[in-house]
């Protein structure tokens, strides 16, 4: 995996989308657009696409898309996720199935996440410091 990608989960997507997000976020956003460094998740495509409004939109959304490295979301992750849903039951975590899908392939990668949910933390919390995070708006990362 390429130095500083960034796996972008749909909770900032969501907030990056809306007219009235602040202009820093949406520099960073562009800013690991451009440079490369942004990577979504084919669950991550799904959640974004399935709001758009209209038939022009979601063309649009298809095509911004289509130019972000996707990581694969192969049996390994599916496993990886469904063990992680074991343990964060066990702890009395609930968390909802497409985050553990998403943490999974974070950690399958070992790229960091970022994003606007506080249930990706929840699981860092019982993974610990393997799942890499930044955790808008207290963090994001850099495009420097």
């Amino acid at each position: 995996m390429d130095e500083g990608t960034v796996l972008v989960d749909s909770s900032l997507w969501i907030h990056g989308l809306d007219p009235r997000a602040p202009q820093e976020l949406k520099a960073t956003m562009q800013g690991l657009v451009e440079t490369r460094r942004m990577a979504i998740t084919d669950i991550v495509r799904l959640e974004v696409i399935a709001g758009a409004r209209g038939l022009d939109e979601f063309a649009k959304f298809q095509m911004d898309f289509d130019a972000i490295r996707c990581l694969d979301t192969t049996t390994r992750e599916w496993r990886k996720a469904e063990k992680l849903s074991l343990l964060l039951n066990r702890q009395g975590q609930r968390v909802a199935a497409a985050d553990t899908l998403i943490a999974a392939v974070a950690l399958s990668y070992g790229v960091p996440l970022w994003h606007a949910d506080r249930d990706f933390e929840r699981v860092k919390h019982v993974v610990g410091a393997d799942l890499r995070t930044f955790w808008y708006p207290k963090r994001s990362p850099s495009v420097a």
